[in-house]
C-alpha cells in the first residue's frame, strides 16, 4: 500500500508542478522559450534583448529559458517532440522549414490565426487583404505557403533567412595561388580542392595528423541536397493533370501558380501527384562527384606541381601521360594521393575545429554561422554552391525557420500567455528582430557576409563596401536561384536514409554501389515513407493480413489458456477455519500492491500498445483509427525484412560469443590449479563498472586513426622483422587449416549409424566450413567477380549437396526431417538467386548452352534434393544407395565442370593460392581499421564490450553449477583412459544442460530486445549494418513519431518471440532444482 500511495503522490505532484497560473490575481505570468529564443547568457542576441525589454516593460511577465536534453547521434528532434509528449516542452520553439507541417500533423503547434487573421474567401491562405499583421504581406511567398496548412498559420520566420554556402579560408587559397574568388563550376572546384590538399603537411593544433585538405565533404541529407539543388535536380516534384488535354506537368515543390506550358492555363485547384525524385540523372552525377572528391587518385607533376589525376592502371605501372603537355610522367605508389577531402560526420564541433585549425579549406554553412567560426573575419570568404556546369546556376538554399507557439497555449484559459508569446515572436520575427540581428553581426565584423539589401534595410549602407566583390555583383542572381527544404510529407526519414544507406558508405567504401542505394531510397520513399502507400495498395493486401492478424490472435489466446491451465491447479474442497481462511488471505492483501503496479506498469502499456498497432497515434493530435493499415506498411517495406535479417545476425554473433565464452571461462577457471579467486576476481571486476563507462572506454579503444588502441596493435605488427612475421603466418596459416581438417572431419564422418544429433553437427561443422572457405577466398579475390559474385551461392550448393549425403548414411530417420527441409531451402534459395542473376543479365542460355549446362543444373538443383528427399524415408539397399551415390557423384562433376567453365573456377583456385603464397613471403600490411564504421567490423565491435562485461557474472552462475558434478564420475572416466574432450562432452556438459538451456532461452529473448550498445556506439550504422528491429523499432516511435508502425513492427517480433517464451516455461516445468549435494 505504501508503494501505491508514494506512486500516486508522484504523479500529483508532477500534475500540480505543471500548472500555471493565469494572471488574473495577479501573479507572474510564466512563458518558457527555447534556448534558440531566449538564452539567459546569449548576451545581446535579439531574442534575449526583445524578451527582457518586454520584461522590463511588464515586471509580471517572467520569460525563462527551455533547453532540451542533449542526445548523441540522434536522428531528428528527438528532445523537444519528447518533451511535449511529456507536457514539458517550451511554449515558444524553434521549428525547422522541413519539419514544421509534420509537427503540425502531431499537434505540436497551435494556429497563430488569432494575431495574424483569417482565412476569409477559403483558399488556403492567409491573402494580403486578410491579413491584421502588417509584416506577413512582407514575407517571402515560400515562407508563407510552407506556414499555412488549410487556412491555418502555424509560424512566423525567425530572424533573417537562413543562406546556406560555402565558406572558405582566404589565407589558404592565397597560400595555394588560387584567386579570391568562386569556381565557376565543379570540374573548377575538383581544381581548386586539389590544390587545397597537402595530406603531408603538418597543422598546429590538429588531435589527427591528417595534413590539410581542400573540403569537408557533407554526409548531411540536407546539405547533400544543395548539390543536388547545383547539379539541376529536385528532391521532390508534384504531377498536376490536365483534365483537359489529359497530359500530366511537373513542377518544383514551391511553385505557386502551376500554368500549363502548353495551354497557358492554372491547375492549381487540381490534386497533385507528390514523387520523390534524388536518384534521376543530377542525383546519379551529383554522387559520381562526391565519389571523385573522397576517392579519386591523383599525383603532383614533379616539376611543375600541377595536380594530374591517375586511373587504376596508371598506378599499376607507375606513369600517366600529362593531359595538359602530353608528357609521360613517373611516379612511386607514395607519391598517389586519394582524394581531396576530409569527411565531416555533419558534427558541428568537428567542422568548426578543422576549419578554424587550417586542416581543410572550404566547408559548408550557414551564412549565420561564421561568427561561430573562430576565425578572423579578413580570413573568411563565402560563394555560392557552384553549378555542375556552365547550363546551371549557382545555387544557396535560401529559407526561413519558424517560431511556433506550444500545444500547453492552447485553450481559452490562456489567452493572456499567448498575447505575451505572440509580442515575443512578433517582435523577434518582425522588421525589429531582424535589424537588431543584422546590427549584432555588423558589430562584430561579418558584415561582408551579409546582402546589401539586408544592410540597407537594417540602416548600414556604410558597410557594404565590405562586401566582397564577386558577391555583391552576383548576389542578385544567386537569391534568385533559391532553394528550400522539402516541406510536404515526411521527408525527415528519408534524409536519414540518403545520409546512413548512401552517403556515410560511398564516404567510406571506395567500392559502394552508391547508384543503386539511392534508387532503393527513392523507391522506399515514394512507396509509403513520404506520403503513404497507395490506397490501391493497401486494399490488396488488407484481407490478408487481417487473415494473418486473426490466425496470430487466436493461437496468442489459445496459447496463454493453455498455459494458464497447466499452471493453474485445479481446485479442491478442504474444511477449513477461520485462521486458515486468513492465512490464504493475508498473503493476496500483501501483493496487492505489487500486483497493481505491474498491471499499471507492465500489462496495461501492453493493451494500450496493442491497440496502438491499429491506430494512427499522435501524441498530442487527434488519433484515427486504421485497422491494419500498419501491419501492411510494415510488411511491404523492404527496410522491416533487412532489419530483422540484421537482427538474426546480430542474435547468432551475440550468442556465439556472450553465451558461449562464460561457460568456457567457467571451465577454465575451475581448473586453474592456484591462485583461483585472483583469476575470478579479474574477470569480475568489469561487471561493477557503469554500463556507459564501458562503451566510452570501448569507443577510446575503436578509435579509427592510428592513435587507437586496436589500431596501435594493428600497425606495430607491420614493423616485425619478415622471419617473425612469417612464424606467425605459418603459425596462423596453420591454425586455419587444422580448423578446416577439423570441421571436414566432423562434417564429411562415414558413420552408417549416424543419429540426427550427429547430423545437426554436421550441419554446424559444414556451415562454418563454408564460411571460413569464402572468407579466405573473398579476401584473396577482392576486385574479381569469383571473390564477390559466385563464392557464396557456390559455398551454399556445396553445403546442400554435404547435407544430402549425409543423409543418405543417417539411421535416425525422424530426426533428419528438418536437415531435408534445410538442404532443399538451401536449393531452392540458390537456384532462385542463379536465375535471377541470368535472367537479369540476359546471358542465361548463353553461358549455360554450351555444356548443355541448363539440364544439369536442373537435375542438380531441382530432380536431386526431391529424388533425396522421398528415397530417404525408405529403408534403401545398399545397391540402391550405391546407384544413387554414382548418380549423385556424376551431378556433382558435372556442376564443379560448369562452375569452372562458367565462373573460371580454376583460375580462382590458382590466384587463391598465389595469393596465400605473396602473403607468407611479405611482412604485415595492415591499416588503420574504423572499427564502428566499417561494414565488416562493426556488428562485431558493439558485440564485443557486452561480452566483456559479462563473462564475468555468467562464468560465476556456472561455476556455481560445476559444484554439483560428482568428483566420482571424473574418477571413473579417467579410470576408463577418458581425456579431457571425453570427460567434458560426456560429464561436464551434460550436468550443465538444463541450467545452459534455461539461460539459452532467456538470453536468446533479450539479445532480440537489446539495443542500448548499438545506440550509444554506432546509432545502426554504418548504412544499416547494425540496425537490429529494436532500434528501428526505437527511432520509427520517439524519432519519426510513427508509433502505430513501430507497435506492429513490436508486435510482429513479440509473436516471434512467444514461441520460445512457451519454450522456456515447458523447460522449467521439468527442471528439478536440487542443492548441491543432494
Amino acid at each position: 500500500m505504501i508503494a501505491s500511495i508514494v506512486v500516486l503522490v508522484t504523479l500529483a505532484v508532477i500534475a500540480l508542478s505543471r500548472q500555471e497560473v493565469s494572471g488574473d490575481d495577479g501573479s507572474d505570468l510564466q512563458i518558457s522559450a527555447a534556448v534558440e529564443v531566449y538564452h539567459a547568457a546569449g548576451g545581446n542576441k535579439p531574442g534575449n534583448v526583445i524578451s527582457q525589454d518586454i520584461m522590463a516593460r511588464n515586471p509580471r511577465v517572467q520569460i525563462t529559458q527551455w533547453s532540451p536534453l542533449q542526445m548523441e547521434g540522434r536522428r531528428g528532434n528527438t528532445s523537444l517532440l519528447l518533451a511535449f509528449a511529456g507536457r514539458t516542452g517550451p511554449d515558444i520553439f524553434y521549428n525547422e522549414f522541413s519539419s514544421l507541417r509534420k509537427n503540425v500533423s502531431q499537434g505540436f503547434c497551435i494556429p497563430l490565426n488569432e494575431f495574424i487573421g483569417d482565412d476569409l474567401d477559403g483558399n488556403g491562405q492567409i491573402d494580403p487583404h486578410e491579413a491584421k499583421w502588417p509584416y506577413w504581406n512582407q514575407l517571402p511567398e515560400i515562407s508563407r505557403f510552407c506556414a499555412t496548412v488549410d487556412g491555418k498559420v502555424y509560424g512566423i520566420p525567425y530572424e533573417a533567412p537562413i543562406i546556406q554556402g560555402i565558406a572558405y579560408r582566404r589565407d589558404l587559397f592565397r597560400r595555394a595561388g588560387l584567386p579570391d574568388k568562386p569556381p565557376k563550376d565543379w570540374d573548377e572546384f575538383w581544381f581548386y580542392c586539389k590544390k587545397l590538399t597537402d595530406a603531408g603537411r603538418k597543422v598546429p593544433g590538429a588531435r589527427l595528423a591528417r595534413g590539410q585538405h581542400g573540403f569537408a565533404i557533407p554526409v548531411s541529407g540536407w546539405r547533400w541536397l544543395q548539390w543536388l539543388w547545383a547539379a539541376g535536380g529536385e528532391p521532390l516534384m508534384q504531377g498536376k493533370t490536365n483534365p483537359r488535354t489529359g497530359k500530366i506537368h511537373w513542377f518544383t515543390e514551391y511553385e505557386t501558380k502551376f500554368i500549363d506550358p502548353q495551354t497557358g492555363e492554372s491547375l492549381a485547384l487540381f490534386p497533385s501527384d507528390w514523387r520523390a525524385t534524388v536518384a534521376r540523372e543530377p542525383g546519379q552525377r551529383l554522387l559520381d562527384f562526391f565519389h571523385k572528391l573522397c576517392w579519386q587518385k591523383w599525383i603532383r607533376h614533379p616539376s611543375t606541381g600541377e595536380s594530374i589525376d591517375v586511373m587504376p592502371g596508371d598506378v599499376a605501372k607507375g606513369s600517366v601521360v600529362d593531359p595538359a603537355t602530353g608528357e609521360l610522367v613517373h611516379f612511386e605508389p607514395g607519391q598517389v594521393t586519394v582524394g581531396a577531402t576530409r569527411i565531416a560526420l555533419g558534427e558541428e564541433v568537428a567542422f568548426s575545429e578543422m576549419f578554424r585549425l587550417g586542416e581543410v579549406a572550404m566547408v559548408m554553412c550557414e551564412l549565420h554561422q561564421l561568427q561561430g567560426r573562430e576565425v578572423p573575419p579578413e580570413n573568411l570568404g563565402f560563394f555560392a554552391i557552384p553549378p555542375i556546369d556552365e547550363s546551371q546556376k549557382p545555387v544557396v538554399s535560401f529559407h526561413d525557420h519558424f517560431l511556433s507557439m506550444g500545444p500547453e497555449l492552447g485553450g481559452p484559459d490562456k489567452k493572456v500567455h499567448r498575447e505575451i508569446a505572440w509580442q515575443v515572436m512578433s517582435r523577434i520575427g518582425g522588421p525589429e528582430g531582424r535589424t537588431l540581428s543584422q546590427r549584432h553581426k555588423a558589430e562584430q565584423g561579418y558584415a561582408r557576409f551579409m546582402t546589401p539589401t539586408q544592410l540597407r534595410t537594417a540602416g548600414l549602407e556604410e558597410y557594404i563596401d565590405q562586401i566582397p566583390p564577386h558577391w555583391r555583383s552576383r548576389y542578385e542572381e544567386v537569391l534568385s536561384n533559391y532553394h528550400a527544404e522539402p516541406f510536404m510529407g515526411y521527408w525527415t526519414p528519408v534524409e536519414s536514409q540518403i545520409r546512413h544507406k548512401v552517403l556515410d558508405l560511398l564516404t567510406r567504401d571506395p567500392e559502394f554501389d552508391y547508384i543503386a542505394a539511392l534508387k532503393r531510397v527513392e523507391e522506399g520513399a515514394n512507396a509509403g515513407i513520404m506520403f503513404g502507400l497507395p490506397e490501391q495498395t493497401l486494399r490488396r493486401y488488407r484481407p490478408w493480413v487481417y487473415s494473418g492478424v486473426a490466425t496470430g490472435g487466436l493461437f496468442f489466446i489459445i496459447g496463454m489458456i493453455v498455459v494458464i491451465r497447466r499452471y493453474i491447479a485445479p481446485a479442491q474442497a478442504q474444511e477449513g477455519t477461520v485462521q486458515g481462511v486468513h492465512a490464504r488471505l493475508v498473503p493476496w492483501l500483501m501483493l496487492a500492491p505489487a500486483v497493481l503496479l505491474i498491471i499499471l506498469w507492465q500489462y496495461y502499456p501492453l493493451a494500450r500498445g496493442t491497440v496502438m498497432a491499429f491506430e494512427d497515434y499522435r501524441i498530442v493530435g487527434p488519433t484515427s483509427w486504421v485497422g491494419v493499415d500498419n501491419f501492411v506498411n510494415v510488411l511491404v517495406n523492404r527496410d522491416f525484412y533487412i532489419f530483422c535479417a540484421r537482427t538474426v545476425k546480430y542474435v547468432v554473433l551475440s550468442l556465439g560469443l556472450t553465451f558461449v565464452t562464460p561457460i568456457i571461462l567457467a571451465i577454465l577457471l575451475s581448473e586453474v590449479p592456484r591462485d583461483k579467486t585472483f583469476w575470478r576476481t579479474i574477470y569480475f571486476l568489469p561487471q561493477i563498472s557503469s554500463g556507459l563507462v564501458i562503451l566510452f572506454i570501448w569507443k577510446l579503444l575503436y578509435n579509427p586513426t592510428e592513435y587507437g588502441l586496436l589500431n596501435q596493435i594493428l600497425l606495430a605488427m607491420n614493423h616485425l622483422a619478415l622471419p617473425i612475421a612469417f612464424l606467425i603466418k605459418i603459425i596462423l596459416l596453420a591454425g586455419y587449416g587444422i580448423t578446416l581438417a577439423v570441421l571436414a572431419r566432423i562434417g564429411f564422418g562415414r558413420d552408417h549409424e549416424t543419429t540426427s544429433r550427429a547430423v545437426w553437427t554436421t550441419t554446424l561443422s559444414l556451415g562454418l566450413l563454408g564460411y571460413l572457405v569464402a572468407q579466405v577466398v573473398t579476401w584473396c579475390l577482392p576486385e574479381t567477380a569469383g571473390g564477390g559474385g559466385f563464392i557464396w551461392p557456390f559455398t551454399a550448393e556445396v553445403f546442400s549437396w554435404c547435407l544430402v549425403l549425409k543423409m543418405m548414411f543417417a539411421s535416425d530417420r525422424e530426426g533428419l526431417r528438418p536437415v531435408r527441409w534445410l538442404a532443399a531451402l538451401t536449393f531452392g534459395a540458390f537456384f532462385a538467386q542463379q536465375l535471377t542473376i541470368r535472367s537479369a543479365s540476359g546471358v542465361w542460355l548463353s553461358a549455360a548452352l554450351p555444356l548443355g549446362g541448363i539440364v544439369g543444373q536442373l537435375l542438380a538443383l531441382v530432380v536431386m534434393p526431391v529424388i533425396a528427399a522421398i528415397r530417404l524415408g525408405d529403408g534403401l539397399v545398399s545397391g540402391r544407395r550405391r546407384m544413387l551415390m554414382w548418380l549423385v557423384g556424376g551431378l556433382l562433376i558435372l556442376r564443379f565442370g560448369y562452375a569452372s567453365f562458367d565462373h573460371g573456377f580454376h583460375l580462382a583456385v590458382m590466384q587463391v593460392i598465389q595469393v596465400v603464397g605473396m602473403w607468407l613471403i611479405q611482412p604485415f600490411n595492415f591499416e588503420a581499421q574504423n572499427w564502428l564504421g566499417s561494414t565488416r567490423w562493426a556488428m562485431i565491435a558493439v558485440i564485443l564490450p557486452g561480452m566483456w562485461q559479462g563473462a564475468g557474472m555468467g562464468s560465476l552462475i556456472y561455476l556455481a553449477a560445476l559444484k554439483t558434478v560428482d568428483d566420482a564420475s571424473y574418477e571413473a572416466a579417467e579410470i576408463d583412459g577418458a581425456g579431457i574432450w571425453h570427460k567434458l562432452c560426456h560429464i561436464t556438459i551434460p550436468y550443465l544442460k538444463p541450467l545452459i538451456i534455461i539461460n539459452f532461452i532467456g538470453a536468446f529473448i533479450s539479445t532480440f530486445q537489446t539495443m542500448e550498445n548499438i545506440f550509444a556506439m554506432t546509432g545502426g550504422g554504418p548504412g544499416d549494418e547494425t540496425m537490429v528491429l529494436s532500434l528501428a523499432i526505437w527511432y520509427e516511435a520517439f524519432t519519426f513519431l510513427r508509433f502505430g508502425i513501430a507497435t506492429s513492427m513490436a508486435w510482429i517480433m513479440g509473436v516471434v518471440l512467444i514461441g520460445f517464451t512457451l519454450y522456456q516455461l515447458r523447460i522449467l516445468r521439468r527442471v528439478e532444482f536440487r542443492a548441491a549435494g543432494d
